[in-house]
This record gives structure tokens, C-alpha cells and sequence, in this order.
């Protein structure tokens, strides 16, 4: 009996701490941005916005690098600075881009 204890707690033992070493390989990677319905306007986002210097990691907040369409039809603020003509800085977007961009918030 004591044999059959020894055995069943040193597979216990085992397996728990096969689990809690193992790590999936996907772990380490970064979460992939969920897929764009409007790929005009994250065209747009990419191009004009989360460029170096701007709205990528280490620029100006919020970071656009991978930002998920819901994420970005909720920053109000982006809306706002494209329609007044603020944002993007040192530069215009085209009247087609500016109409995209005021149509994905309405």
C-alpha cells in the first residue's frame, strides 16, 4: 500500500510540475490586432497615424500600432483632432481620407 502511495503522489507531483513548467509557444508572441471591417480607414490609421514619431510604442499616446476598430471608434479624440484639422501633424489627409475618417464614426 505504501508502495502504491508513493508511486501515485510522485506522478502527482509530476505531472503538476510538467504543467506549471510548460509554456505555449504563442506566449511569448505578441496578441495579433483582431481583423478591420473598414480596411480603408485602418489603412488610413496606419499610414498617417501610428508612423514613427507618432502613435506607435515610445511615441504619443495612444499607441495606434495594432489598435483593434472598436479600440479606434472609441477614441473620440482622433475624431476630433482629424476633423479640425490638428492631427496628423506636419501634415493633411486628402479630402477622401478625411471623408473616410468622418464616416467611421458616425
Amino acid at each position: 500500500m505504501k508502495k502504491i502511495t508513493l508511486c501515485l503522489a510522485t506522478l502527482t507531483l509530476s505531472l503538476f510540475a510538467n504543467a506549471c513548467g510548460s509554456k505555449s509557444s504563442s506566449d511569448d508572441e505578441a496578441p495579433a490586432a483582431a481583423a478591420w471591417t473598414n480596411t480603408r480607414m485602418q489603412a488610413i490609421v496606419t499610414s498617417n497615424c501610428a508612423v514613427s514619431g507618432c502613435h506607435v510604442s515610445g511615441g504619443q499616446t495612444p499607441n495606434y500600432s495594432g489598435i483593434s476598430e472598436t479600440a479606434m471608434r472609441a477614441d473620440t479624440t482622433a475624431r476630433n483632432q482629424v476633423a479640425q484639422g490638428i492631427m496628423p501633424q506636419g501634415t493633411t489627409l486628402s479630402p477622401a481620407d478625411k471623408a473616410t475618417f468622418a464616416a467611421f464614426y458616425q
